[in-house]
């Protein structure tokens, strides 16, 4: 997963050779600076070498949205600040997650979670039926102030005000 322009780059690998501190673990999360030239293996707090998932990248590649296995939890990293912060929502799998340019909204399945105070916006279908298992596809705007999402039951559907 990449941001927008492309600078900043994001995977999954098992190699061995990508920086000098890697855990046996399969597979790490990392980070490639692609003007800096540098690539950043991605720690997370109380890693016990589980494997860690990439969920989701922010559209200006400042945060990303991952799951550690080992503790089946949440976590939006910060990349300008290289901090971990633990997302409350359930763990789940989901066809889509996503992640807000400012990192305050994640999406987690049929949910958006707003970070800053832990309240939560379900994303329903505009006639009040459920997503079931959650959007095929979740983007914010970014500014975070709109959500669009596709699913089987409703189609499109764009959520124009995100409650703040």
């Amino acid at each position: 997963m990449r941001s927008a322009d492309g600078r900043y780059v994001y995977f999954e690998s098992s190699a061995t050779n990508l920086t000098t501190d890697h855990l046996s673990r399969q597979p790490s999360v990392y980070v490639r600076d692609r003007t800096a030239g540098t690539t950043t293996r991605i720690d997370l707090p109380g890693d016990d070498g589980a494997a860690n998932r990439l969920l989701a990248v922010s559209t200006n590649g400042r945060f990303a949205l991952m799951l550690s296995t080992g503790a089946t939890a949440f976590w939006r990293y910060d990349r300008q600040t290289g901090t971990a912060t633990p997302v409350a929502g359930a763990f789940r799998w989901a066809p889509a997650y996503s992640i807000s340019d400012d990192g305050d909204l994640v999406s987690l399945g049929e949910a958006v979670e707003r970070l800053r105070d832990g309240t939560f916006l379900n994303l329903t279908c505009p006639n009040g039926s459920n997503t079931f298992y959650g959007p095929d596809y979740v983007r914010f705007a970014g500014d975070g102030s709109a959500v669009y999402f596709t699913t089987d039951e409703c189609g499109q559907f764009l959520v124009d005000r995100v409650p703040v």
